[in-house]
């Protein structure tokens, strides 16, 4: 897109690719190349052209910068504003990503009323899986990830197997766990680079709290204990005493080990 948009001088098509650009960056966990991307886009003037799904590059930014609740702040309101507009396809996909960046239990009523007036079938799955997130039932989850893939939804689809790996791993299930992670996997072969909070490995998310996992995220984006503490409104002592929890939870010992557990593959082994 941004090739041809450029190639025949379509301004707002240009834009549109670099916004594309620099989603992907994020979701990818680039946080710098992102912002390249992104700045460019506006330099094109983009309040000529601007949509509310543009706010996902901004969310999905901050979530690579280890700022969740940002992220998903400005995700939620985007999703406002896009039903104040009648845009239900652009609220539906920023509810989701809300929910998907943790804000599950905040979206799921919203987007349910969407997908009632809605004829999408992948508004309808984006609804099904927010409400399995927010629930945490590994069989609704597992549900909606063959949904999700026969959509062609593929990152989706990864994400829920992953939460329902989770989900089994919290009950014990392990062996259910475990296939549950090969799914995920053989989902994510074509995108080995996306790096989301949904794809954190289930060995982690199973042993950290909300809170802590939030911490980890951003200790394991390079933000500094005094960043964090700033951007989650917590004591810098309270920061702290929330890494020593992880550490001993994940058993690494220090944040460049955090790291690489936190972006291991969502299918590596199970381990409880």
């Amino acid at each position: 897109m941004l090739a041809h948009a450029r190639e025949v001088g379509l301004r707002s098509g240009e834009w549109a690719g670099l916004c594309g650009q620099a989603l992907t960056a994020a979701v990818g966990g680039d946080a710098e190349r992102a912002e390249q991307w992104w700045e460019e886009a506006g330099s094109l003037r983009p309040g000529r052209w601007w949509r509310p799904e543009a706010a996902l590059v901004t969310a999905w930014m901050a979530a690579a910068a280890g700022q969740l609740g940002r992220a998903r702040g400005v995700a939620l309101d985007a999703a406002g504003a896009a039903g104040r507009r009648g845009l239900l396809t652009a609220q539906s996909h920023l509810l989701c990503d809300a929910a998907r960046l943790g804000a599950a239990a905040q979206a799921e009523q919203p987007l349910r009323a969407v997908a009632a007036g809605s004829d999408s079938a992948l508004v309808s799955a984006r609804a099904d899986l927010v409400r399995a997130l927010a629930a945490g039932r590994a069989d609704l989850l597992e549900r909606c990830a063959g949904r999700l893939a026969s959509l062609g939804a593929a990152l989706l689809a990864a994400e829920a197997w992953n939460a329902a790996a989770t989900a089994y791993l919290r009950a014990g299930a392990d062996a259910f766990a475990q296939v549950a992670q090969e799914r995920a996997l053989t989902l994510m072969g074509p995108a080995p680079g996306a790096r989301t909070p949904g794809l954190v490995p289930p060995s982690v998310r199973s042993r950290l709290t909300a809170r802590e996992l939030e911490v980890a995220l951003a200790a394991a984006s390079g933000l500094s204990s005094s960043a964090i503490a700033a951007r989650l409104t917590l004591a810098i002592r309270t920061v702290g005493n929330h890494l020593q929890r992880i550490y001993t939870k994940l058993e690494v010992p220090d944040r460049t080990a955090l790291g690489a557990v936190i972006h291991r593959s969502a299918a590596g082994p199970v381990v409880r």
